[in-house]
């Protein structure tokens, strides 16, 4: 008997109603709204975590080669240098290894601008690497 009576009711239908699918196109049109900002928000918030996190490894990088080599000041990129990415050259005029060395990327992604203690002030993008330090 339930054969019988689902073998007729599935003979009437062929196919979705238009109106079945004018509600899933919306259902998915309305997830679409609320997810695709959301994706844009996190991919933001990625970028300035990888920005924050190498200034870390940057400063990290230069208070060891400071701390191993005994020295309490640098030369500044200060008021009218520009920022580096170029590590090879600290610490200026002693026998320690250059900060590279102290890096696990030497190729870093932003130039920065430090004080004669070593302490990181500014970091730049790649487009403004020629910005002058303050």
């Amino acid at each position: 008997m339930l054969k019988k009576f689902i073998s007729q009711v599935a003979r009437g239908q062929k196919g979705f109603t238009l109106i079945e699918m004018i509600m899933v196109v919306g259902i998915i049109a309305v997830l679409a709204a609320v997810i695709v900002p959301n994706i844009g928000r996190f991919i933001g918030s990625g970028e300035d975590g990888a920005k924050a996190a190498e200034w870390e490894a940057v400063q990290t990088a230069m208070n060891a080669m400071m701390a191993d080599n005994a020295i309490t000041g640098v030369t500044a990129l200060g008021t009218g240098s520009t920022a580096t990415s170029d590590w090879s050259a600290l610490p200026a005029g002693t026998d320690a290894q250059p900060l590279a060395n102290y890096l696990q990327d030497s190729n870093t992604t932003y130039f920065y601008c430090y004080d004669n203690l070593g302490q990181i002030q500014q970091q730049f993008e790649a487009s403004d690497a020629s910005k002058a330090c303050s």
